[in-house]
């Protein structure tokens, strides 16, 4: 894994730990640590004035794909090829949840920006909203793309979910306590989605 200057686009860094491929990364929302995922099974926590790593994370089975930090910092999300997201408790690095509702690999996640709720992509067909407090799965839509990614809209409360064809993406709403209000999709490829 290498870190970059934003700016002077130079490398500032090469991070040498885990023992397969790098999946994903992701700093904390304060900068002072960031994740990376793994096919080696495991999260690493690194220091990010260090650069040095600060803790392993195991308990996946099998490839970690994902990973994402809560808007306040407190807790992380990773996803796995072994159908499951794990929920991390940021300062003890313990794992808090193992949350199952996909039946095939997960292969994104992401946190909402208020940090309520979260979103999980799967080559289930399948992206699933999930209450942060509860840890419960409030939400399954169904999509016609296997595996994905997830992203919040911080603008609107939105979020996109893309399939295996990059162009062929979503866009749901969010509105008001009770859940996902409608699927609207962003091109005219016709009855893409339904709600389950």
């Amino acid at each position: 894994m290498r870190l970059w200057d934003a700016q002077t686009r130079k490398c500032l860094a090469v991070l040498e730990g885990h023992s397969a491929t790098v999946t994903a990364c992701a700093f904390a929302p304060d900068g002072k640590t960031f994740l990376s995922a793994s096919h080696d099974n495991t999260l690493r926590l690194w220091d990010a004035q260090t650069r040095k790593c600060i803790a392993v994370l195991e308990g996946h089975s099998d490839w970690v794909t994902a990973c994402a930090f809560a808007p306040d910092g407190k807790t992380f999300l990773s996803a796995s090829d072994d159908n499951t997201l794990r929920l991390w408790d940021a300062q003890t690095r313990k794992c808090l949840a193992v949350l199952k509702g996909h039946s095939a690999p997960v292969a994104a996640c992401a946190f909402a920006p208020d940090g309520k709720t979260f979103l999980s992509a799967s080559h289930d067909n399948t992206l699933c909203l999930w209450d942060a407090r509860s840890r419960v799965c409030i939400a399954i839509l169904r999509t016609t793309d296997t595996g994905g990614w997830a992203a919040w809209d911080p603008r609107d409360n939105g979020f996109l979910g893309a399939g295996g064809d990059a162009w062929r993406y979503l866009h749901w709403r969010l509105q008001g306590t009770d859940g996902v209000d409608g699927l609207v999709p962003m091109e005219a490829l016709g009855d893409v989605c339904e709600r389950i």
